[in-house]
């Protein structure tokens, strides 16, 4: 039975984040040099520094909407993720080849906050209008 609403509860969060992309404006048309881009990206347990195997996120630039939601890396989390949508629209409209960041879940585990650590390093190209 948990196990039924646990992956009931997942379901509906990738739904959402579904619909919201579906709806959000295309990476193209507000960034119309962009011609690649690239994550690599790194998942922390909070607090206690154990990363675990990265992965990179290649981006459909020609249909790909203009949100940067990464789901949490916690089996366990609930309400959590990371949206980095702002910071990396701001690298890209400074036309940024290279940037990273990291962003703290606050979703819950448990009976406490998930705190894992996102980190990630991007590399974009441009090209002229």
């Amino acid at each position: 039975m948990f196990q039924n609403s646990k992956a009931r509860a997942a379901a509906a969060r990738y739904n959402d984040r579904k619909e919201a992309e579906d709806s959000a404006d295309r990476l193209k048309d507000i960034i119309p040099t962009l011609e690649t881009l690239k994550f690599q990206i790194q998942h922390e347990a909070g607090g206690y520094g154990v990363a675990e195997p990265g992965y990179v996120r290649h981006v459909m630039v020609a249909t790909a909407p203009a949100l940067f939601l990464i789901p949490c890396g916690g089996s366990n989390c609930t309400n959590g993720g990371h949206d980095i949508t702002l910071v990396v629209m701001r690298a890209l409209h400074a036309a940024s080849t290279k940037f990273d960041g990291t962003d703290i879940c606050y979703g819950e585990a448990g009976t406490g906050s998930c705190e894992r650590v996102l980190s990630y390093s991007a590399t974009a190209s441009f090209g002229s209008d």
